[in-house]
């Protein structure tokens, strides 16, 4: 029995690649653009190694450390940067502790013509490849083979991703290492890295693209949904979320890979170290010193090497901690996979996704209701306190 046998859970980790003995496994594209297991039979010698060590055939993955922590980080060291960061800064704040210490940092990067995959970083300067939320599957290639070779050669190595990747890797390597840290984050779902590429492809209008953004943050500002492309002839486009088909076939849950709606990752049991992700419950720790419409990362700290890192790194962060159980209950993902909505199927048989997977021309821009519009203008017109000030008085006078 080999890998193809049991894709219907798929989750495209990739373990089975590195994991094969005889090298005969690759990453194939469906229809919809995401890459499954496809087995040169020719070569498999029927050692089942790809469906034992399947991280989506045992749970051992999971965290079963009973001390656990959450905390919400306000705001990092001037000295650190936050800048590139997606919410509060906690994945460069740890890498970068890493990296000083004479480790090396896995984690999701733009390659040169912005498809996003795995890479290391060994330099501090180069961490700002790894900053930022990238809303695709990243591709995993060989990566798992790179982190063994560190490890085995007693380099500390912190690996970030999705739970699925974290617990790909652990598949691979089975067994924990010392030196090892995992960093896991809150996902939602991924959407392919096929489709990703035709988009952007779409974008390119004969251009060259300097830079990619899917979170856009001002000086003092929360992140904000816009994806901000730039060119190197300095122009630029800017979407928001709503009126821009690929991010909102994201935020509408309606791009994930099938596995994404019944993820046995999402839980607070968690693969990985170390979760982040943004903090659902901000706004109840509304104090002098900790203000909800700032960037704000949630942390969860599910080990003892989790806590080692935390206690090493935490004299950099500003902090709250958060109630556990009210965190799990509001960040969805810390409690249940993302629900399927039904236009999921449709989205992929017909439409913009489609004709982009079929590399026809297609209509890139969606039409904004009223309400949408007035939001977005007040967004642009408004401070994030400001705006929510508004909200708190609109709900006060709700009741």
């Amino acid at each position: 029995m080999n890998i193809e046998h049991s894709i219907d859970n798929c989750t495209g980790c990739q373990a089975c690649i590195s994991i094969c003995p005889s090298k005969c496994i690759t990453m194939q594209a469906d229809e919809e653009g995401f890459l499954y297991p496809k087995v040169a039979h020719a070569r498999c010698v029927d050692c089942s190694l790809c469906v034992k060590r399947c991280p989506q055939e045992s749970t051992n993955h999971l965290a079963s450390f009973q001390k656990k922590n959450i905390v919400a980080i306000k705001a990092v060291s001037k000295k650190l940067q936050k800048s590139r960061s997606a919410s509060g800064g906690a994945f460069y704040t740890l890498a970068y502790h890493v990296l000083k210490d004479g480790g090396v940092v896995f984690g999701a990067a733009f390659d040169n013509a912005f498809h996003v995959r795995h890479i290391y970083v060994e330099k501090v300067n180069d961490l700002v490849q790894l900053q930022g939320a990238k809303y695709v599957q990243s591709d995993i290639g060989h990566n798992y083979t790179k982190v063994q070779d560190f490890l085995k050669n007693k380099r500390k190595v912190l690996f970030s991703g999705t739970p699925c990747q974290i617990a790909g890797l652990y598949a691979y390597l089975g067994m924990d290492y010392d030196e090892l840290i995992t960093v896991d984050l809150i996902c939602h779902g991924a959407p392919s890295g096929v489709l990703w590429d035709k988009y952007i492809d779409a974008q390119r209008n004969g251009k060259t693209i300097s830079d990619i953004k899917f979170r856009v943050k001002g000086p003092k500002d929360k992140s904000s949904y816009k994806l901000l492309i730039k060119y190197c002839d300095e122009s630029k486009q800017c979407f928001h979320a709503e009126e821009n088909v690929y991010f909102k076939g994201f935020i509408y849950n309606e791009t994930f890979r099938n596995s994404c709606y019944q993820c046995p990752f999402a839980t607070n049991r968690r693969c990985g170290d170390i979760t982040i992700g943004d903090c659902a419950t901000a706004v109840k720790y509304n104090t002098d010193d900790f203000r909800p419409y700032e960037s704000v990362s949630t942390v969860l700290i599910n080990s003892a090497k989790g806590f080692s890192l935390w206690n090493f790194c935490i004299d950099d962060f500003e902090y709250e901690e958060l109630n556990f159980q009210e965190e799990c209950k509001n960040n969805h993902q810390l409690s249940q996979p993302t629900r399927r909505p039904k236009s999921r199927d449709r989205v992929f048989r017909e439409g913009p996704f489609r004709d982009l997977l079929d590399g026809k021309s297609a209509s890139l821009k969606c039409k904004m209701g009223v309400r949408k519009k007035f939001e977005y203008a007040l967004s642009d017109v408004l401070s994030i306190k400001m705006r929510y000030h508004l909200k708190c008085i609109m709900k006060k006078n709700k009741r």
